[in-house]
Protein backbone atom coordinates (compact mmCIF):
# COMPACT_ATOMS: atom_id res chain seq x y z
CA UNK A 1 0.00 0.00 0.00
CA UNK A 2 1.31 3.34 -0.81
CA UNK A 3 1.33 6.60 1.20
CA UNK A 4 -1.19 8.89 0.58
CA UNK A 5 0.82 12.08 -0.78
CA UNK A 6 0.48 15.36 1.87
CA UNK A 7 -2.29 17.47 1.39
CA UNK A 8 -2.81 20.95 0.30
CA UNK A 9 -1.44 23.38 2.68
CA UNK A 10 -3.93 24.38 5.80
CA UNK A 11 -2.55 28.11 5.87
CA UNK A 12 -2.28 29.11 2.12
CA UNK A 13 -3.58 26.16 0.62
CA UNK A 14 -0.72 25.40 -1.87
CA UNK A 15 -0.20 22.67 -3.43
CA UNK A 16 3.70 22.53 -3.20
CA UNK A 17 3.94 20.88 -0.60
CA UNK A 18 7.35 18.47 -0.24
CA UNK A 19 7.96 15.76 2.02
CA UNK A 20 11.89 16.99 2.93
CA UNK A 21 14.77 15.64 5.45
CA UNK A 22 15.97 17.57 8.48
CA UNK A 23 19.05 16.80 10.34
CA UNK A 24 16.98 13.65 12.40
CA UNK A 25 14.50 12.62 10.05
CA UNK A 26 11.62 14.06 7.59
CA UNK A 27 9.03 16.73 7.82
CA UNK A 28 6.46 18.03 5.32
CA UNK A 29 7.22 21.84 4.13
CA UNK A 30 5.31 24.14 2.07
CA UNK A 31 6.63 26.06 -1.00
CA UNK A 32 4.04 28.56 -0.37
CA UNK A 33 4.00 30.00 2.70
CA UNK A 34 6.90 27.83 4.48
CA UNK A 35 4.65 26.19 6.80
CA UNK A 36 5.99 23.20 8.31
CA UNK A 37 4.92 19.96 9.53
CA UNK A 38 6.13 17.43 12.76
CA UNK A 39 9.67 16.24 12.33
CA UNK A 40 9.51 12.68 12.28
CA UNK A 41 12.49 11.33 12.98
CA UNK A 42 14.12 7.91 11.52
CA UNK A 43 14.07 5.15 13.38
CA UNK A 44 14.58 1.24 12.13
CA UNK A 45 11.39 1.27 9.79
CA UNK A 46 14.22 3.74 7.50
CA UNK A 47 13.39 6.74 5.48
CA UNK A 48 10.66 5.64 3.12
CA UNK A 49 8.41 5.13 6.73
CA UNK A 50 9.72 8.61 7.92
CA UNK A 51 8.62 10.46 4.80
CA UNK A 52 4.86 8.26 4.90
CA UNK A 53 4.48 8.93 9.08
CA UNK A 54 5.69 12.65 8.01
CA UNK A 55 2.59 13.11 5.22
CA UNK A 56 0.28 10.93 7.32
CA UNK A 57 1.00 13.81 10.43
CA UNK A 58 0.58 16.43 7.64
CA UNK A 59 -2.61 15.39 6.40
CA UNK A 60 -4.94 14.99 9.74
CA UNK A 61 -6.76 17.94 10.47
CA UNK A 62 -8.72 18.39 13.33
CA UNK A 63 -12.59 17.38 12.73
CA UNK A 64 -14.63 20.52 11.59
CA UNK A 65 -11.54 22.28 10.17
CA UNK A 66 -12.49 24.17 7.02
CA UNK A 67 -10.73 23.65 3.59
CA UNK A 68 -7.94 25.70 2.96
CA UNK A 69 -8.32 29.00 1.10
CA UNK A 70 -6.86 28.56 -2.57
CA UNK A 71 -3.54 29.48 -3.24
CA UNK A 72 -3.24 33.00 -3.52
CA UNK A 73 -6.43 33.77 -2.36
CA UNK A 74 -5.87 37.32 0.01
CA UNK A 75 -7.88 37.76 3.31
CA UNK A 76 -9.13 41.03 4.95
CA UNK A 77 -7.21 39.73 8.13
CA UNK A 78 -4.24 39.04 6.23
CA UNK A 79 -3.94 42.54 4.39
CA UNK A 80 -4.80 43.83 7.21
CA UNK A 81 -1.89 42.21 9.63
CA UNK A 82 0.64 43.17 6.92
CA UNK A 83 -0.37 46.69 6.70
CA UNK A 84 -0.25 46.98 10.47
CA UNK A 85 3.44 45.73 10.59
CA UNK A 86 4.51 47.52 7.10
CA UNK A 87 3.17 50.97 9.24
CA UNK A 88 5.23 50.25 12.50
CA UNK A 89 8.33 48.96 10.67
CA UNK A 90 8.40 52.22 8.85
CA UNK A 91 8.56 54.67 12.09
Amino acid sequence: MTAAPPAACPFCGSGRVTVIGTRYGHQVCCGGCGSRGRDIALGPAGRAAAEAAAAEAWNQRAPGTPAPPRAGAATVAHTAIWSRADHKGGQ
